[in-house]
């Protein structure tokens, strides 16, 4: 069965930290792009990407983020 995820990854601005996050899994491409569109648009502005501050086990850090939709096969079994 066709899956999509949105996914965010941030990545950190004066350092080396990627972290990525599962925003949520859908049976419908449709709605997935429509939920990544939306956190897309909380993470840019009018000027690029907007600094994102993300609390981590190592304290504030300062990210850019981007917002995608994953396409994954989901294996259901026999049935």
């Amino acid at each position: 069965m066709d899956s999509w995820i949105v996914v965010t990854t941030a990545r950190q601005i004066d350092g080396e930290l990627v972290l990525v996050k599962l925003e949520k899994g859908f049976t419908s491409e449709q709605k997935a792009n429509e939920l990544m569109h939306q956190l897309q648009k909380n993470y840019m502005n009018h000027e690029g990407p907007k600094e994102i501050f993300i609390t981590t086990e190592y304290g504030s850090v300062s990210c850019y983020c981007v917002a995608s939709v994953m396409n994954v096969m989901i294996d259901l079994g026999d049935k």
